[in-house]
Parts: structure tokens; C-alpha cells; sequence
């Protein structure tokens, strides 16, 4: 299909966007992707940025190259939309969130909670008062250093954003160097809340995280220490779970469209990052785990790395070669600001990914590309100039005149 004005008449009046098959809407996105700016392709996808449940992972990227494509119609039809889109009654999905039943196979632990240890000795307890409002709650105290968590596996919905939330209060609890504290997180990512420390009263903190496509349960940690030891006691109250929308939102899609208008603007660049983000740092081994194994971003779907992945998006071996991190960082969050030569669309098939990754997530996916870069084979160094030792002249006439003299006396017998 031409990308022409007449084309894109065509697609909207074609009702392939609402499908009932994925992979045909997933054709129809990328089709509006490559057609020029029109307003009726702009209303119809605000309308599916809604609805579309994203069970095809290649959705989301398809969307949000053709939301990039007529991003000014996106935005006038989908902003008057956002506050309905987080509306409804939020539904808790924690179990026994205050920790009022007993395990039927330890009474002296909660219902569906357990210990997991990292490293060190501490001394897990339920507490059965306490809590912020004297009722139970969770303990972790340690004397000598420990990283430990009190934790709970939850099942949840595919593609789906959550928030988990709680309570946790410090009695002289110190956390040495890169050590974190007492905090929440999601086991195994690194989707973390504010930590605490020293002596701190109940405070509330949270994180808002997404689950993938195929994703269907997590792991809830109540985390003492974190990625390194502490000492003194935390407790951790009134837990929360609760599904706040699918997982690219409505408000995720409006931000990829304000990206693609002002796509070399530092505010859209740092996305969903504050002023204080900063890209130094970051540990390449589990920016590989990102890469590989991130269900929401999927980045080997598309990309080839070292002879492996999809070939949708440019093969990314060597890209710390051709890129510098900053540039790194640009592609995964405004990847429209700078196309690749081998990419023929006028927008990216990839949508900004600020949403979809914690802070450390996106440091160390950073670290992990800019590790990707051509051998480095270095040039041996240049022999040292051979210097005649004074001796060596007096050395071979010797030998010539033994020779000659040798020579002679065998002639004459």
C-alpha cells in the first residue's frame, strides 16, 4: 500500500484496527506507521490505545510506531481520554496483606509468607503487635549484618501495571556504602521503593512496575539490606497490591507521542527520569539479563546481538562501536530522534521504553550495549633499536683472523 493521503483514507475506513485477531491489528499499526499524518488515524488509535490488551507482544511496538506516525491527531483525541482511563475501583490482589492468619504449616509465620536469605544472620519474626496501628506486622533484626527478606509469591495478569505499596518503620538500622536498607521490591527485578534507614517512624512508600506478556506471577519482597548487609531492626506493615491499568497506559502512549513532536528536547529524552538521572555506572552482566530477559521491553525480539535474536529492528553487535552512551540512551528512550541508515519507515517500530524500565534497568542496559564493540586488537609494541655493543667489531675481525690463520696452516701440511 502506497504511503499516500488516499491510503491512509483507506486504512481508517478499513475497520482492521479492531480485528479480533492480533496479528492483523498488529499489520494494520504498522501499515498506519508508514502513512502520512492524518486525523482519522490519530482518533482510531487513541481509541485503541485504550482497549488494545497487548496480548500479541509485538503490539506494543506496532502501536507506538504508528501513535509516533500522526502524533498531533493522537494527542488531540487521547489527552481528553486520560483521566478515564485510570478510572474504576482498584482491586486488591496482596495476600493476607496485614498479616492477621497463620501459615497451616508454621503457625509462627504468616499465611503465605517466607524467609528468603541472601547473605549474613537475622532473626525473622511476625510480630502479633506492633504494626502502625498496634496491630501484627513483619520484623527482620540482625546484630551482626544481614541481606534477607520476608517474601510472598503473588500471581498476576500479563501486560499489566501494578502498584505495591506498604508501610515500614527503622530502629537504629544501619546500611553501609551501596546498601539499601529496609525496602520493598520485586523479586527478581530491580524495581524498587524508596529505602529507609537509622531510626525513621512508619512511612509509606511505592513502586509502580509492569508485567509482561507471558508473565503471570511475582515476587514481593519486604527486603532488609539490599545488595549489601545492614544491622538494627525493620518492620513492615499494611502491604498493598493493586492492578492500576494494562501495561503500556494510556498515559505511557501520550508520552510517546509528545516524544516524536519534540524528539531532541532533553526533557523528552530523560522521559520518565527526573533532572538527577544520571547514566554513569551501571553493571553490563545484568544489562545482558535486561536485554535477554525482560519480558516487558523484549529487546531480543527485534534486535540481533552476536548472531542471536530477531532481525525486525538493526542488529545492535558492536553498537558500543558506533554509539556513545548518551546516544545509547537517546535510542532506547526517544527512538525516533535518530533513525538508522538501514531503517526505511519515516518512524520507528519501537516505542520509548522510559516507562517500561526501572532506573537501574535502563543504567545497566545502557552499560551492557556500550560493552558491545569491536575487538580491540592492539599493535605490538615497536622493537627497541638495536644497539652495537663496542665489543662486537673487535669480536669478528678475531674470528676472521682465526679463520684465515686456521686456513693456512691446513694448506701448508
Amino acid at each position: 500500500m502506497p504511503a499516500t493521503p488516499l491510503s491512509s483514507q483507506a486504512l481508517s475506513a478499513s475497520g482492521t484496527f479492531d480485528h479480533v485477531d492480533p496479528s492483523i491489528r498488529r499489520q494494520a499499526f504498522l501499515a498506519a506507521a508508514r502513512m502520512p499524518a492524518a486525523d482519522a488515524l490519530g482518533i482510531i488509535l487513541a481509541g485503541r490505545s485504550v482497549v488494545e490488551d497487548a496480548k500479541d507482544p509485538w503490539i506494543p511496538g506496532a502501536l507506538g510506531a504508528a501513535i509516533g506516525a500522526h502524533a498531533e491527531a493522537f494527542l488531540a483525541a487521547a489527552t481528553p481520554l486520560l483521566p478515564a482511563a485510570g478510572s474504576g475501583p482498584l482491586r486488591e490482589e496482596m495476600r493476607n496483606p496485614g498479616f492477621s492468619d497463620a501459615s497451616s504449616e508454621d503457625i509462627e509465620r504468616p499465611d503465605g509468607w517466607r524467609v528468603r536469605v541472601y547473605s549474613g544472620e537475622a532473626e525473622h519474626v511476625w510480630l502479633k503487635e506492633g504494626g502502625r496501628n498496634g496491630g501484627p506486622c513483619l520484623s527482620i533484626r540482625s546484630e551482626k549484618g544481614a541481606d534477607t527478606s520476608w517474601c510472598v509469591d503473588i500471581p498476576t495478569q500479563p501486560s499489566t501495571r501494578y502498584r505495591f505499596s506498604g508501610w515500614i518503620k527503622t530502629f537504629d538500622l544501619q546500611a553501609e556504602g551501596g546498601t539499601h536498607g529496609a525496602l520493598l521490591n520485586v523479586h527478581p527485578r530491580p524495581w524498587t521503593t524508596n529505602s529507609l534507614k537509622h531510626d525513621a517512624d512508619w512511612t509509606q512508600v511505592e513502586v509502580e512496575f509492569a508485567t509482561g506478556p507471558d508473565e503471570h506471577s511475582v515476587s514481593l519482597n519486604c527486603l532488609y539490606g539490599g545488595w549489601g548487609q545492614s544491622t538494627g531492626e525493620a518492620r513492615y506493615d499494611d502491604l498493598s497490591l493493586v492492578a492500576i491499568g494494562p501495561a503500556h497506559s494510556m498515559a505511557d502512549w501520550l508520552e510517546v507521542a509528545r516524544s516524536s513532536l519534540d524528539t531532541h528536547s532533553e526533557a523528552s529524552l530523560l522521559g520518565f527520569r527526573d533532572a538527577t538521572f544520571s547514566l554513569e555506572g551501571g553493571d553490563g552482566e545484568e544489562g545482558r539479563e535486561v536485554f535477554l530477559g525482560n519480558t516487558s521491553t523484549a529487546c531480543y525480539r527485534c534486535h540481533t546481538l552476536d548472531g542471536t535474536g530477531g532481525a525486525l529492528g538493526p542488529d545492535l553487535s558492536e553498537v558500543g562501536s558506533r554509539l556513545s552512551r548518551h546516544e545509547l540512551l537517546e535510542s532506547i528512550l526517544a527512538p525516533n530522534a535518530a533513525l538508522a541508515e538501514s531503517w526505511q519507515a519515516p518512524v520507528s517500530a519501537m516505542p520509548a521504553l522510559g516507562a517500561f524500565l526501572a532506573d537501574s534497568e535502563l543504567r545497566d542496559l545502557v552499560a551492557f550495549l556500550a560493552s558491545s564493540r569491536k575487538a580491540q586488537h592492539s599493535k605490538p609494541p615497536p622493537a627497541e633499536p638495536f644497539e652495537v655493543p663496542p665489543f662486537l667489531p673487535f669480536l669478528v675481525f678475531g674470528l676472521v683472523v682465526l679463520v684465515f690463520t686456521l686456513r693456512v696452516a691446513k694448506t701448508s701440511r
